[in-house]
């Protein structure tokens, strides 16, 4: 059995899905030492590598991702940097 390596940028609370016919699982955003991320990163099964994405146009966790088409990837919901709101809704 193979370790699956870790990613890029360790962080909790990200958004998360996969591509099954790429055979890759898609992480955005999430909190990185108690800080909102921008990140974003693919994970490629077969060959156990992480690859960088082009990063969110604003940090966000908690956040969810749908995949459509096989292409494109949505990132939506979940908290910024500026919901001012957050804490209540924790």
């Amino acid at each position: 059995m193979t370790e699956m390596l870790s990613m890029i940028s360790s962080r909790s609370s990200f958004g998360c899905t996969v591509n099954v016919h790429q055979n890759e699982i898609y992480v955005a955003g999430g909190y990185t030492n108690g800080v909102a991320s921008k990140r974003c990163e693919a994970y490629n099964i077969q060959t156990n590598t992480w690859r960088e994405l082009p990063a969110l146009n604003e940090e966000k966790c908690a956040t969810s991702l749908c995949l459509m088409g096989g292409r494109y990837l949505y990132c939506f919901g979940g908290f910024t940097k500026n919901d001012t709101q957050a804490a209540l809704l924790l």
